[in-house]
């Protein structure tokens, strides 16, 4: 049983690991996504 909990706090700390990583590469891509969309809207005015 011990085991058990062991693997779900390891699991727990992989997660909060993971989402360290990819909360600023979720927010990187939205950036990016926002300067498509500009880019995009720019590029249908001038035609």
């Amino acid at each position: 049983m011990i085991n058990k909990d062991r693997i779900k706090i390891t699991d727990v700390i992989a997660v909060i690991k993971l989402r360290d990583i990819y909360k600023p590469l979720q927010i990187a891509t939205d950036n990016c996504e926002n300067v498509a969309n500009a880019l995009s809207d720019i590029a249908s005015w001038h035609t």
